[in-house]
């Protein structure tokens, strides 16, 4: 048996805690790592693990917007990539301590999304746009903006009057 360093590193094996596919590598092969459990410091990121199953998305809420949201409401997913079509979700978990990301002067809320059925375009990493269903009134009729608003010398007015169009 090789008692060299290098001979010793093909016995080395890597077991990770959980099943799923490699999202990052941090590190390249033959690269020196640190264990966590060997010392008090924590150890080096190998690898970052995710499991398409379990899809997240990870939001920042304003603080002036959070006392809105609430575990279990609605919320509807454009996909940058699909921006046609929107996917449902539902809010899954809220941070109970709020952050203020760098540059920023106002508290955020971290908020956990999951979706209510996986689409297997979804990959990890896309970007999306969130609607947060605050509340639902159904038997109600939309305005054209132009019925409410109406531009007059420049200015934009409330109240105006409207005509109905046929087309």
């Amino acid at each position: 048996r090789d008692c060299t360093v290098l001979g010793r590193l093909t016995d080395i094996r890597v077991l990770s805690p959980r099943s799923g596919i490699v999202i990052e590598r941090s590190i390249d092969v033959g690269e020196l790592v640190i264990s966590g459990t060997a010392t008090t410091i924590a150890g080096t990121t190998i690898m970052k693990l995710g499991d398409p199953a379990e899809a997240i998305i990870k939001a920042l809420v304003n603080e002036v917007d959070i006392g809105k949201v609430k575990a279990g409401q609605q919320v509807m997913v454009s996909l940058g990539a699909y921006e046609d079509e929107t996917f449902p979700a539902r809010v899954h978990r809220i941070a109970p301590i709020g952050v203020k990301p760098k540059g920023q002067s106002v508290v955020s809320f971290s908020v956990e999304i999951r979706f209510d059925e996986l689409d297997p375009r979804m990959m990890p990493g896309m970007t999306c746009d969130l609607d947060i269903v605050i509340e639902r009134k159904d038997d109600t009729q939309t305005l054209p903006f132009s019925a409410i608003f109406q531009e007059s010398s420049g200015e934009m007015k409330a109240g105006g009057k409207a005509s109905a169009e046929s087309k």
